[in-house]
């Protein structure tokens, strides 16, 4: 399962229609608060960066807290590059400017459905 936080429709179209192609199970949500009430069967996490204020970077911890184990993938501006590394020192495993991101989404699916 993979669990996913996008600001925009963009974003979310973009990533819910990657999973379809893959064949990946994929819940979007809006807000921090959704993020966190995924269950335990999740391997991955998408988290765009401009989807949350600070709370957001509290959300990534609590996430890295709840799913060791999990791979929690933030991305973002690539011109906001505190916000990059702020998502790394919460607990991301790795935080990727958007264009890169995209670049990488079915790459990253596949890993975490293997």
């Amino acid at each position: 399962m993979i669990s996913a936080l996008a600001k925009d429709l963009m974003c979310s179209s973009r990533i819910r229609e990657t999973c379809a192609a893959l064949g990946a199970e994929i819940k979007i949500g809006r807000t921090p608060q959704q993020l966190l009430a995924a269950g335990e069967a999740t391997t991955l996490f998408l988290i765009d960066l401009e989807a949350g204020g600070d709370d957001l970077f509290e959300a990534i911890s609590t996430l890295r807290g709840q799913h060791p184990n999990s791979a929690i993938i933030c991305f973002g501006s690539h011109v906001d590059a505190d916000r990059l590394k702020r998502a790394v020192m919460a607990g991301a495993s790795d935080a990727l400017p958007r264009s890169r991101f995209f670049g990488q989404l079915a790459t990253l699916i596949k890993a975490a459905s293997a």
